[in-house]
């Protein structure tokens, strides 16, 4: 009998939403999804602005990680000045730890390239001095 009654609760009103049930909906708002989105949007090149870029973007998702785990705690209000009730912060961690695992790993994915494009411009350096190198010898011997 409870399942044909919620069934039509859910097909009836499709405004309903998970906060009817007392928990947050993941915010799209949220800082570190937009920091998240700036890092993948950035750049990568050699040079120190390329560095001094991505290492700012990930002190913010620190900082943002750290407001958003006091937020989900209940020690501090968001940026609107509401506080979490008690009965959101398990679902708040959880939403919490995953955005900071997708942040993570977009972080280490950009450091993974970056540092493979390092690689490459090294390897070129060096397969150019070699060239060099054994064309001045080929020319003094």
């Amino acid at each position: 009998m409870v399942k044909p009654i919620l069934m039509i609760f859910l097909f009836l009103f499709p405004f309903a939403r998970a906060d009817v049930f007392d928990f947050v909906s993941p915010k799209s708002d949220s800082k570190l999804i937009s920091l998240t989105k700036k890092l993948r949007n950035l750049q990568i090149k050699e040079g120190p602005e390329f560095e001094e870029n991505f290492n700012g973007i990930v002190k913010n998702i620190e900082m943002a990680m750290e407001e958003e785990k006091l937020y989900c705690s209940s020690d501090a209000p968001n940026n609107l000045g509401k506080i979490l009730p008690p009965a959101q912060k398990q679902f708040c961690m959880r939403e919490l730890k995953k955005q900071y695992l997708e942040s993570m790993s977009t972080i280490f994915e950009i450091k993974r390239k970056y540092l493979s494009l390092l690689h490459k411009l090294q390897l070129n350096k060096l397969t150019e001095t070699q060239k060099r190198l054994h064309n001045e010898i080929e020319r003094n011997f």
